[in-house]
């Protein structure tokens, strides 16, 4: 989102028409700044904008998570890992061992 060229609304204008500046904000592909007596409350997003955004966090946490994983194993840490800190969000949260 580029600051510059993003759009203001004023709180007033908020209450008065929240779908339009939703729709202000999906049209733009940027989020509209909220603002009130010259002060910014907060950043107003289209839900595909905060979806994108989310997913791009998400995709980020990933590789910083497998860069550590990477690191540890190149620099030969001795360590145990949790299944947490090997499979990340997909391990068992109530991991146990099979006696078979």
């Amino acid at each position: 989102m580029t600051v510059l060229n993003t759009p203001l609304i004023s709180v007033s204008e908020l209450k008065k028409s929240p779908t339009k500046a939703f729709q202000r904000a999906k049209l733009n592909q940027t989020g509209v700044f909220v603002i009130k007596h010259d002060q910014m409350l907060g950043v107003l997003l289209s839900l595909r904008d905060y979806d994108k955004i989310m997913k791009e966090i998400d995709e980020l946490r990933w590789k910083v998570y497998n860069a550590g994983i990477e690191h540890k194993m190149n620099n030969n840490v001795p360590y145990l890992y949790t299944d947490y800190e090997f499979l990340g969000p997909t391990a068992d949260p109530n991991p146990f061992f099979h006696n078979d």
